[in-house]
């Protein structure tokens, strides 16, 4: 592995700036007030004196190397993508739309709108079949995300290989869950972040990401809507720079992930995911000590969430539509207040 030195996406928001405004973004959480933070955005602003953010190109590398992985990226939270190296995992050979609807056909999917709006993630159940036709057609804006398949059939563990994937985990790591992204073209994912680790393995198709640095919410100003995972109104592929004015000066990748590819996303990096064709995705999430090191703001804050609580996202780990269907009420006020 080539040596890494910095974090090349890390960005001029000062630690004061970060502190000023993980303050009023605590206060927020906890009054249910919007207190203003053109002050800071002014100061950011005076900081990054007129520099635009510019692209720049995630390291690749084309096999596992864990004791160098875990020295140069899990231990520093600094993402990286192993090129191909899930070609030969059985998921990567047999899962298709066409494999699901033949093998599961029969049973019925939380499935939810592509795009989110008024805090409603207007989840319905439909069936397997249906769902996967659909994809295969590309007739459909309806998403699987953070899908429990791999918990509602065992057997597919066995399609990835899992001793690997807890090496690349590290040894201090606890919650370890599954998530499941089945998509058709043209349907994304907002821009979000959230305080677990994450090593997401592409299975079928295409997804072209964005990622920025855990330590740019100032500039991204997130949604304080009290649940466990963040958001912002920002859409990179839109962007309403009168908004948010610092967005344009952050540093970014943005690298298209392919069938056998293997993503590591630390903790709090804000991204955005859109399918370049008809994809299905697996997320292996964990959480561990460095999150507080790299946001330690989304890690106070996701400990007190209350819509709904930890406790309630962590009984319902195998079933997190769950979790979003009890957040919808209360989302829908924060959305249209």
């Amino acid at each position: 592995m080539e040596k890494l030195i910095s974090n090349p996406l890390e960005n001029k928001i000062s630690f004061i700036n970060r502190l000023n405004y993980s303050f009023k973004r605590i206060l927020n959480h906890l009054f249910d007030k919007n207190i203003n933070d053109s002050n800071i955005q002014k100061s950011i602003e005076r900081n990054f004196d007129g520099k635009v953010g510019k692209k720049y190109k995630i390291l690749e590398y084309e096999k596992l190397d864990i004791k160098t992985f875990n020295e140069l990226h899990l231990k520093k939270g600094i993402p990286c993508i192993f090129r191909g190296a899930a070609k030969s995992w059985e998921a990567i050979n047999k899962w298709s739309p066409k494999y699901f609807c033949e093998k599961y056909g029969n049973d019925k999917l939380p499935i939810m709108d592509n795009e989110i709006s008024d805090g409603s993630f207007n989840v319905e159940e439909m069936l397997m079949s249906d769902f996967m036709n659909s994809i295969i057609e590309g007739k459909t804006k309806k998403y699987l995300r953070f899908g429990n398949l791999l918990h509602r059939y065992p057997e597919l563990i066995n399609d990835f290989k899992l001793d690997e994937i807890k090496k690349l985990m590290g040894k201090l790591k606890f919650g370890m869950n599954f998530g499941v992204f089945v998509g058709a073209k043209n349907t994304t994912t907002p821009l979000h972040s959230a305080p677990p680790d994450n090593l997401f393995v592409q299975v079928y198709g295409t997804k072209k990401w964005r990622i920025y640095d855990s330590k740019s919410d100032p500039a991204l100003r997130p949604i304080v809507d009290k649940t466990t995972y963040f958001s912002t109104s920002f859409n990179p592929e839109l962007p309403d720079f009168e908004e948010f004015p610092c967005a344009k000066f952050l540093n970014f990748y943005e690298f298209e992930l392919r069938a056998g590819d293997i993503l590591y996303n630390p903790p709090s990096y804000w991204h955005q995911v859109r399918n370049c064709d008809a994809s299905f995705g697996v997320g292996f999430r964990w959480l561990s000590l460095k999150a507080f090191k790299l946001n330690f703001t989304q890690m106070i804050l996701f400990f007190m969430a209350t819509n709904p609580s930890i406790f309630f996202v962590m009984r319902n780990k195998k079933k997190y539509t769950n979790v979003l269907i009890k957040a919808q009420e209360k989302n829908k006020k924060i959305f249209n207040r």
